[in-house]
């Protein structure tokens, strides 16, 4: 900066310190001026934004809760029925979190068996797993037998199918645990379904499923699950919304071959000269073959138990076609004699004729004829 610059400066300086300001000594004589009062209008008020950002999460988190209390509310009211039958029938309700929410058992050795009061409120897999334990202490599931029926009531096939594998997971860990490999069908179940009264809601629909709903079912009903299982894979028989696993004991039955066997011994007749034919059926609730000899003169039936081998019945039918309880009176007959051979110029030489043997053929009463004919009425409806 030059000399003349810094004098120039200088003077302003000492020019404006003495000349008094008078616009601020005018100020000064008329006191504080008021401020001038602002328009509403063009007042704008700013929220800090920390505030709106604390509403937004609280509204967030309400939306979160009520979804959350709807969420639990439905599962919570949700209702499937999964029903474990073994020659005892339990039934559980559970909820959509798969806890167990009711008990019922469907028949006299359940209630023998289980205690209820110890399911409830249990997870699907624990109750399971206690009841497949108390069949196995009870007597109802053994390596004998090793059937097992379990059933789903449930509308949703998704969920219909995961609540049947979960059972069954439940079920086969804990019979494995004691060393039984069990044979479970695993079957889906409309909602309408209904049970009979002492019998389990799932073994109320198989046999439906084995009989079309005929007269033969409420038989069935008393039969064992292990026999209904057994019979139903012999036969062929097929069943909707039905899965089998497992392998189920066949030790505990005798074969057709050996029902043949038995029945001929019986007869005291030879298999080889009465073409046997043995078919699996029922008498009643019990397994059993029916077993046709022809020994040439007429045809026997003989009725052998498939579990025990034993002779339940034996029926000959009259060759008339009229029933026992009609059979006239037997008429005496002579046995043909054989024409003796005429020798030349002589006389006929006598022939001795042989006596043969008959097969004492059991007597039968009326009943037993009725029996055997219902069989072969239905026959065909079950096989």
């Amino acid at each position: 900066m030059s000399a003349n610059e810094q004098l120039h400066i200088a003077l302003r300086q000492e020019i404006s310190a003495m000349t008094p300001n008078r616009v601020d000594d005018l100020l000064a004589r008329l006191g504080p001026q008021p401020t001038p009062a602002s328009d509403p209008a063009e007042t704008v008020t700013r929220r800090p934004a920390r505030r709106v950002y604390r509403q937004l999460i609280a509204a967030v988190l309400a939306l979160v809760l009520l979804g959350a209390g709807v969420f639990y509310g439905v599962m919570r009211g949700r209702r499937s029925t999964v029903i474990i039958d073994a020659d005892a029938s339990v039934a559980f309700t559970v909820d959509g979190f798969d806890r167990v929410r009711s008990v019922r058992l469907e028949d006299a050795r359940a209630v023998s068996v289980v205690d209820p009061t110890q399911l409830t409120g249990k997870r699907l897999d624990d109750a399971v797993t206690l009841v497949t334990t108390l069949f196995i202490s009870g007597d109802v599931l053994s390596e004998t037998d090793n059937a097992v029926l379990v059933s789903v009531q449930e509308d949703n096939a998704g969920r219909a199918d995961a609540l049947a594998q979960r059972t069954n997971n439940a079920l086969s860990l804990a019979a494995t645990d004691a060393a039984i490999a069990p044979h479970v069908l695993l079957q889906t179940l409309p909602e309408q379904t209904s049970a009979v009264a002492g019998t389990g809601l799932g073994k109320t629909a198989l046999v439906d499923k084995l009989t079309g709903g005929s007269a033969r079912a409420d038989e069935l009903l008393q039969a064992s699950v292990q026999d209904l299982i057994y019979y139903t894979e012999t036969q062929d028989i097929p069943l909707e919304d039905t899965t089998t696993l497992g392998t189920l004991n066949t030790d505990v039955y005798y074969s057709d071959d050996a029902a043949v066997t038995i029945a001929c011994e019986a007869a005291g007749l030879a298999p080889a000269y009465v073409s046997p034919v043995a078919e699996l059926g029922w008498q009643g609730s019990e397994l059993v073959y029916i077993v046709t000899l022809q020994p040439g003169s007429g045809v026997q039936y003989y009725c052998v138990s498939a579990r025990t081998g034993e002779v339940l019945d034996s029926y000959m039918p009259d060759l008339t076609g009229v029933r026992p309880e009609e059979t006239p009176a037997p008429v005496e007959t002579t046995p043909a004699v054989p024409s003796a051979p005429v020798t030349p110029g002589g006389s006929a030489t006598p022939v001795p004729v042989p006596s043969v043997p008959v097969p004492a053929v059991p007597s039968v009463d009326p009943d037993s004829f009725r029996r055997f004919v219902r069989f072969w009425e239905d026959i065909d409806d079950l096989i």
